[in-house]
């Protein structure tokens, strides 16, 4: 993402210098995905790259593999409500008492070739360990009156979303969703 202009690190309540709380978690190679080496007294050694993992956690499939796995603390999911979880983020200060608003602000479900977009309704904040948080985003199943429960027709939907100055992507396919021909989202 480009510098942010004062009055915008103002607004988001970045006084000073122009660094966030936890910017410093995201290099050059955590935003690129293309690994490097730094080099120390010892030479060149590999920088190690946080990996984030996103699940449609609110999908049947994705709660029975949970149980399956015996995961000790498994996100809570709404029935009323689609669910995505983005584990293991680094660089996350969950005593921001702004922050869930922010994301839910940033967070969105884009249906392909569609104009019916959802914006995240609640957003939660699980500290995981070694400093990692997994954030989850809670999605109305139905909006408004011409827009229905996602469908197999819905051929991908893309989820976006907004972590401070990382800006991820994930694609969902709702036709390879499916239990026992049934979309189980």
């Amino acid at each position: 993402m480009p510098p942010l202009s004062e009055n915008q690190r103002r607004q988001g309540g970045l006084m000073g210098g122009g660094e966030g709380i936890g910017t410093e978690a995201f290099t050059a190679a955590t935003l690129t995905g293309v690994a490097s080496s730094a080099v120390g007294k010892r030479g060149r050694r590999p920088i190690h790259l946080p990996t984030l993992e996103i699940r449609w956690e609110s999908s049947r499939a994705v709660r029975a593999a949970e149980a399956k796995a015996h995961e000790e603390d498994p996100p809570d999911v709404d029935g009323g409500s689609y669910v995505v979880a983005v584990y293991d983020v680094p660089g996350v200060d969950i005593n921001q008492t702004a922050l869930p608003f922010q994301l839910k602000k940033d967070a969105v479900l884009k249906p392909d070739g569609k104009k019916r977009d959802r914006r995240a309704s609640r957003v939660d904040l699980l500290p995981q360990t070694g400093g990692l948080t997994t954030i989850i985003y809670n999605f109305p199943r139905s909006v408004g009156i011409t827009t229905g429960e996602i469908t197999t027709e819905d051929k991908r939907i893309t989820f976006i979303t907004q972590i401070g100055r990382l800006s991820v992507a994930q694609y969902f396919y709702p036709g390879e969703m499916l239990i026992q021909g049934k979309l189980e989202l």
